[in-house]
């Protein structure tokens, strides 16, 4: 079974991207990399978009066992991924989210929290951490 990694165009899509491809070189499966197209009308918008997204990811994923699937989400792009993550079988998706405020930690997002309230499987959340230079790990005391 697949792995799938949700991608934005950002670190924390590209922190996504490289966690995914290690859990798929893990388990000895393909790599999905779906992408939810924002839907321009503007001429040519959406084949500048394919290939930025494409580029990207062929930038952090030069090469493996991967396959880039974008789709049109219409209106709700969340209930778009999450309708197109249960047609693939597989068996992990991997999500990235930013580093929050201690505010900000009570929230982890709307279009974040859909997701994993929504897709019936695994979800692996990564957090894009902010460099901290003379604390690098927080947590320890």
């Amino acid at each position: 079974m697949t792995v799938i990694a949700l991608h934005e165009h950002s670190d924390v899509g590209r922190l996504a991207l490289r966690t995914a491809n290690a859990e798929a070189e893990l388990r000895n499966t393909q790599l999905i990399v779906l992408f939810a197209l924002s839907g321009s009308d503007e001429p040519y918008a959406e084949a500048a978009e394919r290939d930025t997204i494409e580029a990207d990811v062929r930038d952090v994923l030069p090469s493996g066992n991967w396959t880039l699937k974008m789709i049109h989400p219409g209106r709700d792009h969340v209930g778009a991924l999450v309708e197109e993550v249960g047609r693939i079988e597989h068996s992990l998706v991997v999500l990235g989210t930013p580093h929050r405020s201690p505010v900000g930690k009570i929230f982890l997002g709307r279009d974040h929290q859909r997701l994993l309230l929504e897709i019936d499987s695994p979800v692996l959340v990564v957090k894009l951490r902010e460099h901290h230079e003379h604390h690098p790990h927080k947590w320890h005391r």
